[in-house]
């Protein structure tokens, strides 16, 4: 059921595969991912792998981080978010947090630059809770964007990111 022409298919296919298998399906189904035309049956995948947390999941994500599709995008920084451990607590040291990868970091860096809104938010988001330090000059830079979302959000990661030098930033946004 796999490879069923029916997209629907494929994706409950997947999902039982990821959901029986875990970490074990993970490689049986990152070829057939990698070539999978329907944006819905990777997304079916993305929010299953947010639950297997394993370098090859990451490593199948971390694909996913260039693709064209503005909602899959934002769905694979956000799982990518999840498997690096997502730790909400804003008030943890950055040594204490998961390690996010260095791959992951520079292709979500790369997002914050991107011309819609929502990848940009998404990317912040990831800044905000992972703090790659990577990610300080753009973040600084989007706080003047022109979406109120982004600057909301490039504030949060700015904080996050212990950035000194956004208060003048700040201060004219009051």
């Amino acid at each position: 059921f796999i490879t069923h022409t029916d997209p629907l298919v494929r994706e409950a296919a997947i999902d039982s595969l990821l959901v029986t298998g875990g970490e074990r399906a993970v490689g049986i189904v990152a070829p057939l991912l990698e070539k999978e035309p329907d944006v819905n049956v990777i997304h079916g995948a993305l929010r299953r792998l947010k639950e297997i947390k394993c370098a090859e999941s990451e490593k199948l994500v971390a694909g996913f981080l260039t693709h064209p599709d503005e909602d899959l995008l934002v769905s694979a920084i956000q799982t990518c978010l999840s498997l690096s451990g997502d730790n909400s607590d804003r008030f943890s040291m950055p040594n204490e947090r998961a390690k996010s990868k260095p791959e992951q970091d520079g292709a979500i860096v790369k997002c914050l630059a991107d011309p819609r809104w929502r990848i940009r938010a998404a990317a912040l988001e990831f800044v905000a809770k992972r703090r790659p330090p990577s990610a300080k000059a753009a973040t600084l830079s989007l706080l003047e964007d022109a979406d109120p979302f982004v600057r909301s959000a490039a504030v949060k990661a700015a904080i996050a990111l212990g950035a000194k030098e956004a208060l003048p930033s700040l201060r004219k946004m009051l």
